[in-house]
């Protein structure tokens, strides 16, 4: 998958697609790190809806899993670099995760919204 910027830059990922408990998700990692030495080559995990011409995409939000943690209201394997979770668990762990919170506006809120231009 590559994501173009307007500005003409873009950014390579290798994506996967599949259905957990019948909803579609994403699984993205970027291809190469780039020049920033902050980066780390983690997956990114998103949740997808497909409506006809349309495709929202929101991915599982970094705050929202923090504040959760640290509220005893989720417990998973984790790491941490600052205020950034970084999940470790299981496959299955993560897929209980997703599954619990899937209808959960803040897990994977403001979604992009794509069009498909004919």
């Amino acid at each position: 998958m590559i994501v173009a910027e307007e500005n003409g830059e873009s950014v390579s990922y290798n994506a996967l697609i599949g259905q957990i408990g019948g909803f579609w998700f994403l699984d993205s990692s970027p291809k190469r790190g780039g020049e920033d030495f902050h980066f780390i080559p983690v997956h990114i995990f998103s949740r997808l809806w497909l409506n006809g011409d349309t495709l929202r995409i929101a991915s599982l939000e970094g705050d929202w899993l923090g504040d959760m943690i640290d509220q005893n209201k989720l417990s998973i394997t984790h790491v941490r670099r600052d205020r950034e979770v970084i999940l470790t668990a299981t496959t299955e762990e993560l897929r209980s995760l997703v599954l619990r919170f899937v209808q959960d506006p803040g897990a994977f809120p403001d979604p992009n919204v794509m069009i498909r231009k004919k």
